[in-house]
């Protein structure tokens, strides 16, 4: 996984600070590439601000209906660096015939322009930024009223987008940036991995397996699975487990019947109810809807494996729930098998 930082003749403090917390923040494993966008490389400016072009466009909501450039060659516009947007615009012109009468209207398609140059001139709503995993993820402050309004009558509202505004030389702001870009980037694995996981048969694949897929560092994987386990960790907690006897007879099945208390204020439909232990368990599938705040009866058979005292693990998890399984509670209930003769 790499992360992409485009500046215009970048101090080099600001990429050193920034791959710092990346690793702190994100990822130890994440490389950093320096784009320099004012670099002496004819080749390489062209090729950095195509690169730049398509991950801003990227990140500018569609119906918006801009159309960026960005130039890196001495031109008409006597500038090396710029960078051009388009906006569409809609004109209206209208006659009024003398004397009275119907008027007459007409429609003009066509698209305002704004350059901004290099050297103080504008870039600064631009460069430097930050991509990370092929889109942009940081962008200087103020970057947005750029796009907000090409002029006082001509406003279009506060953009959705899901980049961040932040001051770059602003070392707390911009730690506080990359620490939300995080947050960030591990909802949007989660739900890659989820969507990856739903082609996959149940316990067919690995954490490695996954980031594979996704071209990204398994510890990435791991990490932003178990920040999601943790907090979803908390509901499961509140499941309470209890059975309607702890004794048993070796050697035979027994129906018993198992009291989930759910006192959580969510509701758990369908979920998977996994029994395990030195005891056969049927049925093998086990599955139940748990209301918040209601105490559900599960009823299943056992059958211990050896006489004497034991605790059995029950394990909940809900469909959207299996990628988080590892870091989701296991509730204990202890029972005792007795010999034939002792049983009641």
């Amino acid at each position: 996984m790499e992360a992409e930082f485009f500046g215009y003749n970048p101090e080099e403090w600001v990429s050193a600070r920034l791959l710092e917390l990346v690793a702190r923040h994100i990822d130890p494993t994440i490389a950093l590439q320096i784009n320099d966008a004012n670099t002496v490389n004819h080749r390489r400016r062209t090729e950095i601000g195509n690169r730049y072009a398509k991950l801003l466009y990227a990140s500018i909501p569609p119906d918006l209906g801009v159309s960026i450039e960005v130039h890196t060659d001495l031109d008409i516009m006597n500038s090396r660096v710029y960078v051009r947007i388009y906006w569409p615009m809609i004109q209206w012109r209208n006659w009024q015939p003398f004397g009275g009468g119907q008027g007459y209207g007409s429609q003009i398609y066509g698209y305002q322009e704004v350059n901004f140059f290099a050297d103080g001139k504008g870039l600064q709503y631009f460069l430097p930024a930050l991509a990370i995993r092929n889109r942009m993820v940081l962008v200087p402050a103020g970057q947005n009223s750029v796009f907000e309004a090409t002029d006082e009558e001509d406003e279009v509202g506060p953009l959705q987008r899901d980049v961040i505004e932040v001051d770059f030389s602003d070392d707390a702001a911009l730690e506080a940036a990359v620490i939300e870009t995080g947050r960030m980037l591990r909802r949007e694995l989660r739900r890659e991995v989820a969507a990856y996981a739903s082609f996959q048969q149940p316990g067919s694949w690995t954490y490695l397996d996954a980031a594979a897929h996704l071209e990204v560092p398994v510890g990435f994987v791991k990490r932003a699975l178990q920040e999601e386990g943790e907090a979803t960790e908390k509901a499961y907690r509140l499941l309470r487990c209890d059975i309607d006897q702890e004794r048993i007879r070796h050697g035979r099945w027994t129906k018993i019947r198992l009291q989930v208390r759910n006192d959580s204020d969510l509701d758990f439909p369908d979920v998977t109810v996994t029994v395990s232990g030195p005891v056969q368990v049927l049925p093998a599938m086990i599955s139940a809807t748990l209301p918040a705040q209601e105490t559900t009866i599960v009823e299943l058979a056992l059958n211990p494996a050896d006489i004497g005292e034991f605790p059995i693990e029950i394990a909940f998890v809900l469909p959207e729930d299996q990628i988080l399984a590892e870091w989701l509670p296991i509730h204990h209930v202890w029972l005792e098998s007795l010999e034939p003769d002792r049983a009641p």
